[in-house]
């Protein structure tokens, strides 16, 4: 299971230009999900928690690496990732 939080101005612009336009590394990630929801929780927080095969973890993982994807370091420039750190956990089984 993958789940991240963090804030943003807007949700629905979150939504509308980040999310559903993420691009490659997303669509790589998001292609292994199974079960994804998200919801706007405390203002303009933003929860997303995705159901992935144990052996697709590492593809999600990557994409919320925040060394590796430059995704994160953009929505920080472009103000949509209103949080130096997000809260993110990305664990396969025990």
């Amino acid at each position: 299971m993958a789940i991240c939080i963090h804030e943003t101005p807007s949700y629905q612009k979150w939504y509308d230009e980040v999310f559903s336009s993420a691009g490659p590394k997303a669509a790589e990630a998001f292609s292994a999900v199974r079960i994804l929801t998200m919801q706007q929780i405390e203002g303009n927080q933003i929860a997303v928690m995705a159901i992935v095969p144990t052996g697709k973890i590492g593809v999600v993982q990557g994409f919320y690496d925040q060394e590796k994807n430059p995704l994160w370091a953009e929505g920080r420039e472009a103000g949509w990732l209103q949080v130096r750190e997000m809260i993110t956990s990305c664990d396969g089984p025990s």
